[in-house]
């Protein structure tokens, strides 16, 4: 008999891009809502922070679900096809389904590829998702061909039946998804998910690069005001409760264009402000669907930042991806006036944005159809001067069920099979990564984050966010050859936590072909994340990142982290001129003689600072090399959730660490070993009897300086941990873990 807590389907949404966490979905939410209509059990299964291939994989199991679904995209497939080999391993009776835009146009190929993926469903998935579910769980799982929107197996060929028409409610227009059960009033979502909210699906519009409107066939269809005001409510009162203040969290708007509809936007908004809801929120927004007005009512609701998508400076280039009309004038007429216009009420959208005090964002997508390398240097200097907070500067990626994609050829764009199999790579016409990108640009703001976690990793530590689950968190790898980098991928890809960051070594002279057989050689092994990035040693003292994009183009962040050695610090400072590359310094004790003045600097500046252990009169612009080890918290060793592994193959624990184990070792028999040689070092240096015990770090490799050493400074300088924890750089990883 079945009881209320049995799970009939669990879901998981993988991250992927730049969504680099597990979250609710909101699309999934929908499905459960609906399901639930029809009394059947459903739950979306977040794993823990920090959580392995394999944990994520047995939380699934875990919730004895017949079916399995997962909302499927080009940048999270590679993921989800790891997780459904595991979870065939161990449960292969288990159904695996996977919905989504990647679903809905590349079914034939991820059934093809992926035996371990059993059913696709294509485009919306309430009525078809309740359908597959039914039949499974009523034993009829070979009656499969009568459910339209789906492809499957049978007898070794892939089925593929009618497409499903989209829902409507047939209540008119206006309310005519709202037959379909709310997450939020249905009590599938709580409200604090940040799941966010949807008022309308799909979009009218044509661009030829986007498979979200493709999603909805270009058609729109909107709730009803009063559902939107209602789950807004839900949503209030959950955060409220939770934070005591709802405005704390921003709340994401996901309809493709908020203000297609302007009348009913400004509706939206009215209401909003009439019921004092005091949220953040967010969205989307075509500028040429926009006025004052609107943006005025937009700020009062609680809107505080607007995304404009832009794609292209150039007339010439909208037009190619029909962005502002779909029917070209007739030729004796087109001056491109409606593309024209529409930049023009980019322009104005900004300013008006900016009047009322929102943040501003736009996006743009460079190696479009028919641009030139000026034409992308016309579109950057465009968004530098609109001057908005943020950009996001994309490449353009074709995705089957666009036009882009299917007349790639016909621009001189090539499109194939990347090494994680889906997403496609695709090469412009023209070297798109190339044009230069600005301050506020997403390359910049990602390569920001990828410093501060290298900063970390440099300087030891916690890691940058709490992660309960078991997995490693980051890892630098010193070794380059295509083959141990095999084994070793391998052997991490059971013990790297979902979305981990691991850093390669390599030459400043390695070429494209060997940078991209490294990446290659990490997708073979199943390596689950997509953050690997290749560190260029550019000497002994200094170091660059490269990251390594998906489209098989390398772009340069222009962050180099020197090598310092502390008492010829003031040297290098001296040296460093305004360059247009950012230096990370990162200081390191080499000799006895850079501990002591470390320690004689930390008590002049105590007394500069009148004794304030959490003050420091004296600031360094960089972090130190294994820096934690005059922190106040115990030494990070014993967690081992970041390591390097050395030329040797032999697994340390920080940068100027001894071995602890080596690739291919259980990572909790390496733990062991730690912890094993911490309590025998407690032992050894009386940690027990000693006044600063409860301050000391501990650390397990105190070199340049012996054990005893070590001791006598934490003990007469205890000040010490104010200027290495005090440094500007240091401070700023502090203060984003925290």
């Amino acid at each position: 008999m079945k009881t209320r807590d049995m799970v009939d389907v669990a879901f998981m949404f993988p991250p992927g891009g730049r969504i680099d966490s597990f979250r609710h979905h909101l699309g999934m939410a929908y499905i459960q809502a609906f399901l639930a209509k029809y009394g059947y059990n459903s739950k979306q299964v977040i794993p823990l922070p920090g959580s392995t291939l394999k944990e994520c994989a047995e939380h699934l199991i875990a919730t004895d679900a017949q079916i399995i679904g997962f909302s499927c995209y080009d940048t999270n497939l590679y993921l989800i096809r790891s997780l459904a080999s595991h979870i065939k391993r161990k449960m292969p009776s288990a159904i695996i389904v996977a919905g989504g835009p990647t679903a809905t146009f590349s079914g034939e190929t991820i059934l093809t590829h992926i035996p371990e993926i059993d059913i696709v469903v294509r485009f919306e998935g309430e009525i078809t998702t309740l359908e597959i579910v039914s039949h499974i769980l009523k034993g009829t799982p070979d009656c499969l061909d009568d459910i339209k929107g789906i492809s499957f197996r049978h007898n070794g060929s892939i089925v593929r039946t009618p497409d499903r028409a989209i829902f409507s409610s047939g209540e008119g227009k206006e309310r005519e998804l709202d037959d379909l059960p709310s997450p939020y009033l249905e009590g599938i979502l709580d409200g604090t998910e940040d799941a966010g909210i949807l008022t309308a699906r799909g979009c009218t519009h044509n661009c030829t690069y986007c498979n979200f409107a493709a999603m909805s066939r270009h058609t729109i269809r909107f709730h009803s005001v009063d559902r939107v005001i209602n789950e807004l409510k839900v949503i209030q009162s959950a955060l409220g409760t939770k934070t005591g203040c709802p405005s704390m969290i921003r709340i994401p708007v996901h309809d493709d264009a908020f203000t297609i509809n302007t009348r009913r936007a400004k509706e939206i908004c009215k209401w909003i402000i009439k019921e004092g809801l005091g949220l953040n929120l967010y969205c989307m927004c075509r500028a040429d669907n926009l006025d004052e007005e609107l943006i005025s009512l937009l700020k009062q609701a609680g809107f505080v930042d607007i995304t404009f998508g832009l794609e292209s400076a150039v007339p010439e280039v909208l037009r190619n991806i029909k962005k502002v009309c779909s029917i070209p004038p007739e030729p004796e007429n087109d001056d491109y006036a409606p593309e024209r216009r529409f930049l023009s009420k980019v322009r104005e959208g900004v300013a008006l944005a900016k009047k009322y005090n929102m943040e501003t964002a736009v996006s743009i997508i460079l190696g479009l159809p028919g641009e030139t390398p000026d034409q992308g240097l016309k579109t950057i200097e465009f968004v530098r001067k609109l001057n908005v907070d943020y950009y996001a500067h994309n490449f353009l990626g074709a995705y089957p069920g666009t036009e882009v994609f299917d007349k790639a050829s016909d621009y001189g764009i090539n499109v194939k099979f990347s090494d994680s199999f889906l997403r496609y790579n695709t090469t412009h016409a023209y070297p798109a990564p190339s044009i230069p990108y600005l301050r506020n640009s997403s390359i910049y703001v990602e390569g920001q984050k990828v410093a501060q976690t290298l900063l970390q990793i440099f300087a030891g530590g916690k890691t940058l966010k709490s992660t309960p689950g078991g997995g490693i968190t980051s890892v630098v790898v010193k070794i380059n050859n295509s083959a141990e980098l095999s084994n070793i991928f391998k052997w991490l890809s059971h013990i790297l936590a979902v979305n981990g960051n691991v850093f390669v070594f390599v030459n400043e002279n390695t070429s494209h072909d060997e940078l991209t057989k490294i990446i290659r050689t990490s997708y073979a092994a199943f390596l689950p994340t997509e953050r690997r990035y290749i560190l260029g040693v550019l000497s002994d003292e200094n170091a660059e990142v490269i990251y390594k994009m998906p489209e098989r183009k390398v772009i340069r962040w222009k962050f180099q982290f020197p090598l310092v050695q502390f008492t010829k610090y003031p040297d290098f400072a001296d040296k460093t001129g305004r360059t247009d590359t950012e230096n990370f310094p990162v200081f390191y004790l080499k000799e006895k003689r850079d501990v002591n003045v470390l320690a004689a600097v930390s008590e002049i500046s105590a007394r500069e600072a009148g004794h304030d252990e959490d003050a420091s009169g004296f600031w360094l612009n960089g972090v130190f090399l294994d820096g934690c080890r005059w922190s106040r918290s115990v030494c990070p060793a014993l967690e081992l959730r970041q390591f390097i592994i050395a030329e040797s193959g032999e697994i340390q624990p920080c940068m100027t660490g001894q071995t602890l184990g080596a690739v291919g070792d259980n990572i909790q028999d390496t733990r062991k070993r730690a912890q094993d040689l911490y309590n025998k070092l407690r032992m050894d240096r009386g940690c027990d009897e000693c006044p600063v015990d409860s301050r000391c770090a501990k650390c397990l490799f105190p070199d340049p300086i012996s054990p005893q050493e070590y001791c006598g400074i934490q003990r007469s300088s205890p000040d010490i941990a104010g200027i290495v924890i005090g440094s500007k750089l240091a401070n700023t990883v502090r203060t984003l873990n925290e």
